[in-house]
């Protein structure tokens, strides 16, 4: 699967982003365009350019990206996005308050895709100093396995900056979910992170 990501602000600039981008790439469309970074549902016009792309066979779906996890269910009824992009890891869990359960109000095949980024809380997850006292620290196929453990979670994005860390995010499907205990041990340590970590309220 394909996406481009486009952060424009103004309609002809989302259509000029993929056309120009398909033509780098050398081919005629992408599975996904990827709305960047939003907060409040895009504005007409964005959403209006991101249409005719679809009907122009440039793109085939329509994803949305987003740090306000509020605004999810402001567009649970608007189906013209296939893809809901959002942040979800062991430290900031809100999804499972603000989102997950409303998903549930949509009959399954009606549903967006979920994808989750941010899985290993940019690194802290993973990094030893930062784990509470007599727990183990997790990998991150350990982040990986703990995003796709909810059943409403379709894909955990993974950026792999080397071969080890790619063996790791593979290792999480062949292990698939994880158990009521490595769950629970998962949200401690991510319930540590968040109350020591002074930025946890922004970033969340």
């Amino acid at each position: 699967m394909l996406v481009l990501q486009s952060y424009a602000r103004l309609g002809f600039l989302v259509k000029r982003s993929v056309e120009r981008a398909l033509r780098g790439l050398g081919i005629d469309h992408a599975d996904v365009l990827l709305l960047g970074w939003y907060q409040q549902p895009p504005a007409k016009r964005i959403v209006e350019a991101a249409l005719d792309l679809r009907e122009r066979g440039l793109i085939r779906h329509i994803g949305i990206s987003g740090h306000r996890r509020t605004m999810f269910p402001e567009i649970l009824d608007d189906e013209r996005y296939a893809i809901w992009h959002l942040r979800y890891n062991a430290v900031h869990r809100g999804a499972e308050r603000e989102i997950f359960p409303r998903l549930e109000e949509v009959p399954h095949e009606r549903r967006p895709g979920v994808v989750t980024f941010t899985t290993t809380r940019w690194g802290h997850l993973c990094d030893p100093r930062r784990t509470p006292p007599g727990e183990r620290t997790p990998t991150g196929t350990d982040c990986y396995r703990f995003s796709l453990s909810d059943p409403r979670v379709d894909i955990a994005m993974a950026g792999p900056g080397s071969a080890e860390e790619m063996r790791q995010a593979l290792a999480a499907l062949e292990l698939g979910p994880m158990n009521d205990e490595e769950l629970a041990w998962m949200r401690r340590v991510g319930d540590h992170i968040y109350g020591r970590d002074r930025t946890s309220a922004v970033r969340d």
